[in-house]
């Protein structure tokens, strides 16, 4: 693709046409812009 031609978009089945984006989608943009931490992970430092 050369700098000059636009990007296509991906085409997708018709079958997920009308599929919702998941809760998780959402959730993961919130959490992109606040910056959020997931207090879930395991740690990377030794107590």
């Amino acid at each position: 693709m050369s700098a000059t031609q636009p990007k296509k978009r991906p085409r997708y089945a018709e079958r997920i046409a009308d599929v919702k984006p998941s809760l998780w989608v959402e959730f993961t943009a919130l959490a992109s812009e606040c910056k959020a931490v997931n207090i879930g992970q395991v740690s990377d430092f030794i107590c």
